[in-house]
């Protein structure tokens, strides 16, 4: 066929018709000459493998609940936006034990859990489970582990304020602090 524009009446159209499995359908898919630009099935992860960039006017759902970006060992993953970006949890709001957890050394939610920030606003790090009504709570490990919180400036200027942790309200921002000063001498 060598024609400008193909016009398809069937619903479907067949690649790799008569492949006795997947590995012989292995490369099949669609190549835009000139642009270097293909679609193509992958055999060994069962996958659809672009070339290039997708560029999508609309919703992406992923019904499956998994996103994997980056590989193992060579590409990090990133996240980016030109504005605001959200996260919304409990978008039916028919639960009230809903949260975003970040968790090391595992996938889908599973592996050691780092912090979790609860629907009712609370940030847990190190703990897995609300203990008070605080919106902070840190836990340190028994042994091995930190103190808790460092404050810290990112410089080697001895005599000066180094951290400040301020308490307000609404319509006073200012009403107490806890100030820590150094003179330079250690600790």
């Amino acid at each position: 066929i060598n024609s400008t524009t193909l016009t398809v009446d069937d619903l479907n159209i067949v690649l790799a018709s008569g492949a006795a499995n997947a590995t012989a359908a292995n490369g099949a898919g669609i190549t835009i000459d000139g642009a270097s630009a293909t679609l193509t099935y992958g055999s060994t992860n069962d996958n659809w493998i672009f070339n290039k960039n997708v560029n999508v006017n609309g919703t992406i759902t992923a019904t499956g609940g998994e996103l994997y970006l980056g590989a193992a060992d060579s590409a990090s993953a990133h996240i980016n936006s030109y504005e605001v970006m959200t996260f919304n949890i409990d978008s039916d709001n028919d639960d009230t034990n809903r949260y975003f957890g970040w968790f090391k050394n595992g996938n889908s939610g599973s592996g050691t859990s780092l912090m979790r920030l609860i629907e009712d606003g609370k940030l847990l790090i190190g703990d897995t489970a609300s203990h008070t009504d605080d919106l902070l709570q840190i836990e340190t490990p028994a042994s091995g582990g930190g103190h808790g919180i460092q404050i810290r400036r990112n410089d080697t200027n001895g005599d000066q304020n180094i951290g400040t942790i301020t308490f307000g309200n609404n319509t006073d921002t200012d009403l107490a602090q806890i100030k820590a000063k150094t003179d330079g001498d250690s600790n």
